[in-house]
């Protein structure tokens, strides 16, 4: 019985995180239909050639307008020693869009300042960005693999669809 038991717990678990993945996935690319990534088979999709972007938006059928790149990766917080913080909240998961197309990948709402205009600059999740004291005006350091950046945060930002992992 203990046997059946442990199986229903991890089966249980299986699907709680299977669906909490679901719902983040659902929440952040709500709106979109189609991803192409160049498959290494771990890790972090290679980038390609945005000539690749111009030959999808001619397919029949694409909206060209709601059609846009994304250039996604992972980052560290870096402490006030310029050292990467441990822990798992301390990574922070990044995704940038064409300026003026995240309306086309993501349903969210800025709740406070503006979306990044520039390289330098950082929107946040609400909820993220008041977990680790981080406001509009004030910046954020980051350990990225070609470095130690530091960005400005311009705005926060929450997604209309809330996301719960059980």
């Amino acid at each position: 019985i203990l046997g059946v038991g442990m199986v229903v717990a991890v089966l249980s678990l299986s699907q709680t995180l299977l669906g909490g993945f679901t719902d983040l996935f659902g929440t952040v690319y709500g709106r979109t239909d189609v991803i192409v990534t160049r498959d290494i088979g771990a890790g972090q999709p290679l980038p390609f050639d945005a000539k690749v972007l111009d030959t999808i938006k001619t397919l029949p059928s694409v909206d060209e307008s709601g059609t846009t790149g994304m250039v996604g990766g992972i980052a560290q917080l870096v402490d006030e020693d310029g050292r990467a913080r441990e822990g798992a909240d301390s990574i922070i998961y990044l995704g940038g869009f064409e300026q003026g197309k995240l309306d086309a990948v993501s349903d969210y709402r800025v709740t406070d300042g503006t979306t990044a205009a520039s390289f330098d600059q950082i929107a946040l999740e609400e909820g993220w960005a008041r977990e680790r004291g981080l406001a509009v005006r004030g910046s954020l350091r980051l350990a990225l693999p070609g470095g130690l950046r530091t960005y400005e945060v311009v705005g926060l930002f929450q997604f209309t669809r809330p996301v719960d992992f059980g």
